[in-house]
């Protein structure tokens, strides 16, 4: 059921061109991306980016990722771009892939958690690149969820969280991939690291650039949102299980309880890992059983956002 008063629209020219007119009125529009629904400020406009943290509730200190609607724009943000920034832009851009630069001076600080490095990537929804080309702006766009709580995939779920705290809401459909976009960096002296698995992996990555990377440095801050804080959690509690004896003597204990089962007999998989949480807590579940196999404990992407849930 859609929630009244909240503005759902079907994705036409004029409506983008409206969501675009509110964002340079330093208004929070939410949008669809292949990844998950991002919550969009133009990143210039320091006042509206930190609404972004009020809104949602997000630390400071944890950074967003600018989404450029083209390449040009990689030039008003970054300074020092390695060549080897263009092989992978030429190979996965636009797409599901974040890179870390050295940020310029212009960039505010607010959008990068304080850093001196600035995330980027061309999504490729057309209604996100319709969008940021009629704002005529890079905007920063985290994923458009109260912190803490599970990525949002549809338009409906953004209005669960947010109701009329924000201006407007693209809809877009489910998105396509539904987990978060890989993000390396680019800054280290060290090398390549990748911050955050995502659906691009880490061996597609590698085959480009000609090298391996690394993982990020302990004692640095972290360069990327998902490295901090916890991510993705549903309100129930979750628990983990390594052998399907163990999951059936846990639900032994107590067969009564509002439960949701993840990974057996289904398989578990990082497209469908949100949908289900968010169904967990509309379905007031007290706890979610997640059963980890062989192809879950190797599904990198996967792995990480369910380590992220349990995060003290």
């Amino acid at each position: 059921m859609r929630k009244k008063g909240i503005k759902h629209r079907v994705v036409i020219h004029n409506e983008i061109q409206a969501a675009a007119d509110l964002l340079k009125k330093k208004q929070l529009v939410a949008f669809p991306t292949e990844t998950v629904y991002g919550l969009g400020a133009i990143i210039w406009e320091e006042e509206a980016v930190g609404q972004i943290f009020s809104v949602k509730g997000r630390p400071p200190d944890n950074p967003l990722i600018a989404h450029i609607g083209n390449l040009d724009e990689v030039h008003l943000l970054a300074k020092n771009i390695p060549p080897v920034f263009w092989k992978l832009v030429d190979r996965f851009f636009p797409g599901p892939l974040s890179i870390v630069l050295p940020k310029k001076k212009s960039v505010p600080y607010i959008a990068t958690g304080g850093l001196d490095s600035v995330a980027i990537r061309m999504p490729s929804n057309l209604i996100a690149q319709q969008l940021i080309r009629a704002c005529g702006a890079p905007l920063v766009a985290p994923s458009a969820n109260l912190s803490g709580k599970p990525s949002p995939v549809t338009a409906e779920q953004v209005a669960d969280d947010f109701g009329e705290k924000i201006a407007y809401i693209l809809d877009g459909g489910k998105v396509d991939y539904g987990i978060e976009s890989t993000v390396i960096s680019l800054c280290s002296t060290q090398g390549p690291s990748l911050l955050r698995p995502g659906n691009i992996t880490k061996e597609e990555i590698e085959a480009v650039m000609g090298t391996s990377l690394g993982s990020p440095q302990k004692e640095a801050p972290p360069a990327s949102p998902g490295m901090k804080y916890r991510h993705y959690a549903p309100c129930g509690k979750v628990f983990f299980f390594e052998t399907t004896e163990e999951l059936k003597q846990h639900l032994l204990k107590n067969p009564k309880i509002n439960r949701l089962i993840l990974g057996d007999p289904l398989p578990l998989n990082a497209k469908t890992l949100y949908l289900s949480l968010r169904q967990a807590d509309k379905q007031m579940c007290e706890e979610i059983c997640v059963y980890i196999n062989q192809a879950t404990r190797c599904d990198q992407a996967l792995m990480n956002r369910l380590s992220r849930i349990i995060l003290d």
